[in-house]
């Protein structure tokens, strides 16, 4: 969306994503942020680089709207 004057619209959004295991421990967050610049966003996680065992973790994006899951296989 812009403007007539062709300046973009900027939306901010809270939004927090984080990474959990199957105890449901929050175990790192990839992103914190209560006035976020909405748009596209990449992060990585590494349960060996934390020293967690591989194995089943569950990813949870959290916003104003919602949450999802998402389950993570890792492996190391």
């Amino acid at each position: 969306l812009a403007p007539a004057l062709g300046e973009p619209v900027m939306f901010r959004v809270a939004a927090a994503l984080e990474v959990y295991n199957l105890l449901g421990r929050c175990v790192q967050t990839l992103l914190s942020a209560e006035n976020q610049l909405w748009g596209h966003f990449e992060t990585t996680f590494s349960a060996k680089a934390m020293n967690l065992p591989a194995g089943m973790y569950m990813l949870r994006l959290t916003t104003p709207e919602g949450s999802r899951n998402i389950q993570l296989i890792e492996t190391h």
